[in-house]
């Protein structure tokens, strides 16, 4: 049987990358994982492809679920509260976008993690500044 090498590659650059990567790092690449999973999801969902949304949907609230479990409430405080909430969020609308096929329900939740992806590049950068 013959092997993808583009996959290969794929898995081997994921791999080094989340090995070599610092905790904030390792979080900027979970959020973008899970952007590429939603698009992933609508794209499948606009053609009918429904093992694909399924899968798609199912790492997307994976990857949300283990960053819902991983926040710290005694030092993210009242960020930690908040992006707990906004999680249960998108979890919420995620399961209703599969069951009710609808699109605007993805967008919804693509919104909401883009914005936290933006903001955490934001800590990143004001980590350095300071």
């Amino acid at each position: 049987m013959l092997t993808d090498p583009t996959k290969i590659y794929r898995d081997t650059r994921a791999t080094s990358s989340v090995a070599c990567a610092s905790p904030h790092q390792l979080i900027e690449i979970l959020l973008d994982a899970c952007l590429e999973k939603l698009a992933e999801s609508k794209g499948a969902m606009l053609r009918g492809e429904v093992r694909m949304k399924a899968e798609s949907l199912k790492r997307a609230i994976d990857i949300i679920v283990n960053l819902q479990a991983s926040l710290d409430f005694e030092q993210g405080g009242s960020i930690a509260v908040q992006l707990d909430d906004l999680y249960t969020f998108c979890t919420n609308r995620l399961a209703l976008a599969n069951a009710q096929n609808d699109a605007s329900k993805l967008d919804e939740v693509y919104r909401v993690i883009a914005e936290i992806r933006s903001g955490w590049s934001e800590l990143k950068g004001a980590a350095l500044d300071g």
